[in-house]
């Protein structure tokens, strides 16, 4: 087989200075070796994996016919995409220029039906992995602000300081006093302000201009908005302040506030758990829901926001969706098998975090280490000044940038056995735990049941593809395999059968 083999870290910083992708390289040549395949070309990229709009990978695809290749070798799901849908559609889009997809550690036998499933989660997998970094992240960021430390861009009048990690006031810092200044204490109005300020070399836009005087990080307090449950909080920062509060507080005299009394046409929310759920079916806007009062009761509808006449009742559309969801009775059997494999591709993730963890640490020591050396020879005098602070530099960023990768690794939590369980259980009786459900929960739901909004037409659904994991589930359950001999009808509704199948040539 004529095989291209494809390795790829997120940043350009991995591929400068980590060994990832040589030891990628060497895994995939080793492999194409022992199965006897031919290496026509290796493709690498240092681009994130949410999207295919890598250099590399786009050349790939160009070079697919001319160089005639019959497979794509990489190491894992991660490495080739981290997003779920993505992956999907690519496979299949590589299935119909003839290239078969192959990996080194996660390569399975898709004759057999139940590795379907694994394939689905070896795909979702990477996209969870990246969202729970991301919250992770996320969440050590809200940490370090209520600390008092910013850890974002510095904002306009500071800097960050690559080694001390600390905010410090820059030269434009005299622009932002002179705007509080001519605001606050001169009656300048704003605009006026950003205009002289801009003649005498303020590089600002308007808006920019707008958001400094009303942000309290000049007076030394950082706002950290409300989310996860948590409120709204203002911290004292550790930065220097370089204006004061009673100033601050003069110049947002100036701004009067734009109160917008919005009361919601919802009656009760409880009616309309498809609100944000449902699109038009002749526009594609979201549809929203309200009620209106008749002679002796309250009537609820979903209906377009836009210019279109689109219309219907909320209990029928409820009550259809209901239906739907009572046909997506999975088989125990499957459920348990589904359960077990999860936990098993879970425990392999967290022994390669565990590894990851091992690694940062090993890394962290040796840049120690090699700080030691450095003074050592400083001292000695067998360094020069000047190398030693070019040296040392440059040690100093690579402890900073391991010991957030360190702390990143921390941050990953393990997800635990009762985690797992607990949460295949709600697929048992989906359509009962869905009615007992409320309003925010059942959105939830149908947001996970779901891969794209809903489209009803007053009486019935319109076919709408679901998730990737339910789809391959169902597939096995009798009734469903006889929905998918009816899929060639021109008028597939899912209100007289079970939600279309037959995706399999489409996604695997």
């Amino acid at each position: 087989m004529r095989v291209a083999i494809y390795s790829r870290v997120s940043t350009a910083g991995q591929k400068e200075e980590g060994f990832s992708l040589q030891d990628q390289e060497r895994r995939l040549r080793m492999f194409c070796q022992q199965k006897g395949y031919e290496v026509i070309d290796h493709y690498s990229d240092d681009k994130s994996g949410k999207s295919f709009q890598r250099p590399e990978f786009q050349r790939f695809l160009k070079e697919i016919k001319p160089k005639k290749i019959q497979g794509l070798v990489c190491v894992r799901y991660d490495r080739f995409s981290r997003d779920a849908q993505k992956t999907f559609t690519m496979i299949y889009e590589l299935k119909q220029l003839g290239v078969e997809l192959l990996f080194t550690e996660q390569q399975l036998d898709m004759s057999i039906p139940e590795n379907g499933m694994v394939h689905a989660m070896y795909a979702m997998l990477p996209q969870i992995e990246n969202q729970r970094r991301g919250l992770n992240t996320k969440k050590g960021q809200r940490q370090a602000m209520r600390e008092g430390r910013w850890p974002y861009p510095a904002p306009y009048g500071y800097k960050n300081e690559a080694y001390t990690k600390r905010i410090v006031p820059t030269d434009n810092a005299s622009f932002v006093k002179r705007a509080f200044d001519l605001v606050g204490n001169k009656g300048v109005g704003p605009l006026q302000a950003y205009k002289s300020l801009k003649l005498e070399g303020m590089k600002c836009s308007k808006q920019g201009f707008l958001n400094i005087l009303r942000k309290e990080f000049y007076i030394g307090h950082i706002r950290i908005e409300a989310d996860f449950g948590e409120p709204e909080e203002l911290i004292i920062a550790q930065h220097e302040p370089i204006i004061s509060p009673d100033l601050f507080n003069r110049v947002q005299l100036r701004f009067r506030p734009k109160q917008r009394s919005r009361k919601s046409g919802l009656r009760n929310a409880s009616q309309f758990p498809l609100r944000g759920r449902l699109k038009c079916g002749e526009c594609g806007k979201n549809l929203t829901g309200s009620s209106s009062k008749g002679r002796s009761k309250h009537y609820d509808y979903y209906h377009c926001q836009g210019d279109c006449k689109e219309r219907f009742a909320a209990g029928t559309a409820n009550s259809q969706l209901e239906v739907i969801l009572e046909q997506l009775n999975f088989h125990k059997a499957i459920v348990e098998v589904y359960r077990d494999v999860l936990w098993d591709v879970i425990q392999t993730k967290e022994a390669e975090r565990g590894e990851g963890l091992n690694q940062s640490a090993d890394r962290l020591n040796g840049l120690k280490n090699r700080l030691e050396h450095l003074d050592e020879q400083f001292l000695s005098g067998s360094l020069a000044n000047e190398d030693y602070s070019r040296m040392i530099a440059k040690v100093k960023q690579n402890i900073s940038e391991a010991e957030q990768q360190s702390r990143q690794f921390e941050a990953d939590k393990a997800v635990r056995k009762e985690q797992i369980f607990f949460g295949v259980s709600l697929l048992d009786d989906l359509s009962g735990k869905y009615k007992r459900a409320d309003t925010d929960l059942k959105q939830r739901m149908i947001g996970s049941i779901f891969s794209e909004k809903l489209c009803f037409d007053g009486k019935k659904y319109r076919t709408v593809p679901l998730n990737p994991a339910i789809e391959l589930m169902v597939s096995n359950i009798k009734p469903f395999k006889k929905a998918q001999k009816k899929q060639a009808s021109k008028k597939r509704d899912l209100s007289r059968m079970a939600p279309p199948l037959g995706l399999e040539p489409r996604t695997l």
